[in-house]
């Protein structure tokens, strides 16, 4: 899902890196996973790691990201390191992009839905020590806050109008047209029927937390997490939809909207291990997935707009959620008062 990149050639990256950071560009390698455009540079023998955001990014997240990485570090958090520029700056502002420079941190990601047991064990105990670090730190910005804000009609009218755009977007193929406008009707019938009985933000313990946690945001080597990465996102969150949705990314069970419950177990018994919850919690804790899910339209709006570059994946990644909310609905942990 990578967005065309700012950056015209090497000589303008050069420039951009010794005008920002000092730095004389020896060689550079644009890696070809995730939603943002990210290099992997050698710089007066040095390796770093250059992540270019995308617009909707701003400063005052990769401020925020500077001193929480800082703080994770000093509480022995696998992390990288943010390199100041030669003012000071978390970043640098270029052609409408904001680019930040890291330390390099060797290692690799593991492809959704294919984490091994031991990572498995790995990311929820990083979770719960990710968790418990930043409880330390001032309240970060709410990530929930819409959730349960009792505007569910208007989300599920909303899907059926995408729905409806679906069915008329000429970019669409006729066999992609078909299910995701099947998809969003589903995902509308969903969010009416936990209209009313959705869960409350007093049921679940909100805290500080990644934001955007998963498998894609993890750096493994020698079967063990070297660094996690990409804390822009942290905020405000329940802990145990971050649990859940962290796990719904790594088990091979969710590949096709599927869930293990007792391998969700196993995952949330690894990361209140590190990070105890409330009473009655896990017992609740498909809800708030459930409840964000639902009513996101993610994916099809982008898709009823326009073509777009990455319109596979956006399709695929659509039409899981429904079938991952279809699995939710049906499960206790999801209806549990």
């Amino acid at each position: 899902m990578l967005a065309p990149s700012v950056v015209r050639d090497d000589e303008d990256l050069a420039s951009l890196l010794a005008a920002g950071w000092g730095l004389r560009l020896a060689s550079a390698t644009l890696l070809s996973t995730g939603t943002a455009n990210c290099r992997v540079l050698v710089c007066d023998g040095e390796r770093y790691f250059l992540k270019e955001h995308g617009r909707s990014t701003q400063p005052l997240q990769l401020q925020r990201e500077r001193r929480l990485l800082a703080h994770l570090a000093g509480e022995r958090i696998p992390v990288g390191t943010v390199i100041s520029t030669c003012d000071g700056a978390a970043f640098i502002a270029h052609r409408e992009r904001l680019f930040q420079l890291q330390s390099f941190v060797a290692g690799h990601t593991w492809p959704k839905h294919q984490a091994p047991q031991w990572l498995l064990e790995e990311l929820a105990l990083t979770l719960g020590r990710i968790v418990r670090a930043l409880a330390a730190v001032p309240r970060l910005p709410s990530g929930c806050g819409k959730w349960f804000a009792g505007r569910l009609p208007a989300r599920a009218q909303r899907l059926r109008e995408l729905a409806t755009q679906i069915e008329a977007a000429p970019w669409l193929r006729e066999d992609e047209r078909s299910r995701l406008s099947e998809s969003a009707r589903t995902r509308a019938q969903i969010v009416e029927r936990i209209a009313g009985c959705g869960p409350s933000a007093r049921d679940f313990t909100i805290g500080n937390t990644h934001g955007d946690y998963s498998l894609l945001q993890v750096l493994c080597a020698n079967k063990a997490i070297s660094a996690v990465v990409d804390f822009e996102k942290a905020s405000q969150l329940p802990y145990v939809w971050e649990v859940v949705r962290s796990f719904t990314y790594a088990h091979p069970s969710c590949r096709q909207g599927g869930l293990d419950q007792a391998a969700l177990e196993h995952y949330f018994r690894a990361f209140e291990s590190v990070m105890p919850l409330r009473t009655g919690e896990r017992r609740r804790s498909l809800a708030p997935y459930l409840l964000q899910l639902a009513q996101s339209t993610f994916g099809f709006a982008q898709l009823a707009a326009s073509a777009t570059p990455n319109q596979r994946d956006l399709v695929e990644f659509a039409c899981w959620r429904t079938a991952m909310c279809k699995t939710l609905q049906a499960l206790p942990l999801a209806n549990a008062a």
